[in-house]
């Protein structure tokens, strides 16, 4: 093979497994925000004594409370 025909096949296999590491990190991403979505709900319905059920009973008593943006249910509120 050609030093050129080389070099063009040895950066199309590190491009094609660069895209699959960026899928893999997405989907990734995707699995632990659904994960995280179900963990609030969760505890919203049985708060407990643990740090997201303190964040959240925090963001009901103060409903004027900065938030990261809308409530993991989608609704506008925390």
């Amino acid at each position: 093979m050609a030093p050129i025909s080389a070099c063009r096949a040895l950066i199309a296999t590190v491009s094609s497994r660069q895209r699959a590491s960026e899928n893999e990190l997405v989907d990734g991403v995707a699995e632990y925000w659904a994960y995280s979505v179900q963990h609030v709900n969760r505890k919203r319905e049985n708060l407990g004594d643990d740090l997201v059920s303190e964040a959240i009973r925090a963001c009901q008593e103060d409903p004027e409370m900065p938030t990261a943006g809308a409530g993991v249910d989608g609704s506008s509120q925390p």
